[in-house]
């Protein structure tokens, strides 16, 4: 049969053929081609990312606004006022900074003793009632004096909540005309304040 076939159709045939070889070897090399590369992929390692979670993010934020406290400072001191300072500062740092005045009495003080954020240190003047505050761990961290009626300025007066220079006079005033305050009790009898404001300053002033 293939004898009697004619010159042009054995030559097609034998082109096919050819053909037919050639596009089956192209394709196993490419799907041996993608093969190899997809074996690639495999043997890769994957990626990985270590997730910050928000608890630790804020914790690193918290640790670092903790790097400075604030206080106040306030009694014998020349410049009375908040403070800014390291953490693991001492009493003796922020009393420093406000500049403690010469009748300033510091050994009432523990200045080696740690303060914290937001503390209040008042400094007392020697002759001065002195008392014991303790901090929010129950610690006995510093000491607040209470200001004597009787002898305080009128800036030691201006220190004290609510009272303004004028109120401050005055207190002076009264204790002038009247030999001095025999009790706490008699500020309410100073023009500007009230039974209110009285029970504000009471645990703050003393009479002696």
């Amino acid at each position: 049969m293939w004898d009697q076939l004619s010159k042009e159709i054995k030559a097609l045939v034998v082109l096919f053929v050819i053909a037919l070889v050639f596009g089956s070897g192209v394709l196993t090399s490419q799907l041996l081609s993608r093969k190899e590369e997809e074996n690639v992929l495999l043997e890769l390692p994957a990626a990985t990312e270590t997730p910050v979670s928000d608890h630790a993010a804020s914790k690193e934020v918290a640790t670092e606004e903790k790097k400075e406290i604030v206080v106040h400072v306030s009694g014998a001191v020349a410049n009375p006022g908040i403070y800014t300072l390291p953490l693991g500062s001492r009493v003796n740092d922020a009393v420093q900074l406000a500049v403690p005045l010469r009748e300033a009495n510091l050994d009432a003080l523990n200045l080696a003793a740690l303060i914290s954020d937001g503390q209040k240190i008042s400094v007392p003047r020697e002759g001065e009632e002195v008392s014991l505050q303790e901090d929010l761990s129950g610690n006995i961290t510093s000491s607040v004096s209470k200001i004597n009626l009787n002898t305080a300025t009128l800036a030691e007066l201006d220190t004290l909540p609510g009272i303004g220079p004028s109120t401050a006079q005055k207190i002076i005033d009264y204790r002038t005309q009247n030999g001095g305050f025999k009790s706490v009790d008699e500020l309410d009898a100073v023009s500007g304040i009230g039974p209110k404001k009285l029970e504000q300053l009471r645990d703050l002033v003393t009479v002696y």
